[in-house]
């Protein structure tokens, strides 16, 4: 597949790229405004303070995943995907409406409540996501188009962070809300190009209960073990992810003495990291899902998170104001934490890709939206959890570094359980580092 052909000229394909970038940008914007604003205007609800409720931030954005998959799942493959995608968005615009009101009131509990609803909005499109793509490519493209996917998302979770970052240096709720609900409104006319296409969907019953359903839902994955292991493969980087995002705004404000730009810095580095890496993993896995690639992306998470850790593990700065933006990229000890930054998520693109493609390879006929769902329910709970860890971490007075290199060294440990214990996942590995 040609990149630019694909995303701009595909009738099948660049719709439901674009549509997929504008959300995951949409989410990102409204998620890294509200964060960065309760970090440094010291945000306190409940009794909670600042970092806690980052922490719940990125852990109430996740639970819906946990909570409605099942039910996501079963509508993806049921009914058109266009069709749900379509819905989707439609609800997506009302969300950002109701956060408009929120930055209009300054309610932050009214905030935290559209990052949920926006949790929602995202765990009915997941199934969709990556389900959609066989509809798509030809089979030999998928992991090419899986590679782009992740690209796009990343990419736009890198302006979307970049975004948020910039609006919360201007107290404009106006142009808060204009943002927001202008995104959306794009990609609901991009959703509406989207052609309905000729898949028959399956004849499931959909209940009342959407919580009954996770039962059911992980019964699926009965007699497809190596896609559960995969399942569980992706989850571990995500847990990863989920503690890196969520300590790293205190770690920039507590032990770098950094302002927001900053933040956003290495967000971006993370963010753009990931999707280079995600579009070189599917380059070089051609026209199959490549497994061998996925033990160099964890070992180079590993790695660089090491060097991470070591290089400011014993940083005190106490300063009367924060480093700006252009303070900290004037000073050369800054650019090996950016480097490794970038090189934690240029290693878990190359990790993740394959896990995607193989999935998509490999569920059996007519589950793979409620696999991808089951895979959507596995990540959240592993990101639920690592929240729950940096928040314990925090308690003790374990500082943000720490618990970054502890989430990694959890995350490494998980991996070669999980893929080393499978004789075909090792000989994919060994298969590709002793090839010809």
């Amino acid at each position: 597949m040609n990149l630019l052909n694909s995303i701009f000229v595909n009738k099948k394909f660049a719709p439901f790229f674009w549509v997929q970038f504008l959300g995951a940008m949409n989410d990102n914007i409204i998620k890294n405004l509200l964060v960065i604003l309760i970090a440094y205007k010291g945000i306190e609800l409940y009794g909670l303070n600042s970092q806690t409720l980052i922490a719940l931030v990125g852990a109430i954005f996740i639970l819906p995943y946990v909570l409605f998959s099942p039910y996501a799942g079963l509508l993806s493959d049921k009914y058109s995907k266009v069709k749900v995608m379509r819905v989707t968005k439609y609800i997506e615009l009302v969300i950002m409406l109701l956060a408009t009101f929120g930055f209009y009131n300054n309610n932050y509990l009214v905030l935290i409540i559209s990052v949920f609803l926006m949790g929602v909005q995202s765990a009915f499109f997941g199934p969709v996501k990556f389900s959609i793509i066989p509809n798509l490519v030809e089979t030999k493209n998928l992991s090419s188009a899986t590679g782009y996917v992740e690209f796009g998302t990343f990419l736009a979770i890198l302006i979307g962070t970049i975004g948020g970052g910039m609006l919360s240096k201007v107290s404009s709720w106006q142009l808060y809300g204009s943002i927001l609900c202008l995104v959306s409104i794009a990609g609901i006319i991009l959703s509406l190009m989207q052609p309905l296409n000729k898949e028959k969907g399956m004849e499931l019953k959909i209940g009342y209960n959407i919580f009954g359903g996770h039962i059911k839902l992980f019964r699926i994955l009965s007699g497809q073990w190596k896609v559960f292991n995969i399942v569980v493969l992706i989850s571990c980087f995500w847990f990863f992810g989920a503690g890196l995002l969520t300590v790293l705004p205190t770690f920039c404000q507590k032990i770098l003495f950094v302002d927001e730009s900053v933040v956003t810095l290495f967000l971006a580095m993370f963010t753009f990291g990931i999707g280079v890496g995600s579009l070189l993993s599917g380059y070089l896995s051609g026209h199959k899902a490549q497994l061998g690639l996925v033990p160099l992306g964890a070992l180079g998470i590993l790695i660089f998170s090491f060097d991470f850790y070591m290089s400011n593990k014993g940083v005190v700065i106490s300063r009367e104001q924060l480093i700006t933006f252009t303070e900290f990229i004037s000073s050369s000890s800054s650019y090996r934490s950016l480097i490794d930054f970038f090189m934690i998520s240029f290693s878990g693109g190359i990790y993740i890709v394959p896990l995607y493609a193989y999935v998509q390879e490999q569920a059996k006929k007519g589950t793979l939206s409620r696999v991808i769902a089951i895979n959507n329910v596995m990540n959240a709970l592993f990101m639920v959890i690592v929240s729950l860890i940096i928040i314990y971490l925090t308690k003790i007075n374990i500082t943000s570094v720490e618990s970054l290199f502890t989430t990694a060294l959890i995350f490494t440990f998980l991996f070669s359980i999980f893929f080393f214990k499978r004789k075909e996942f090792r000989d994919s590995f060994k298969a590709y580092i002793f090839r010809k």
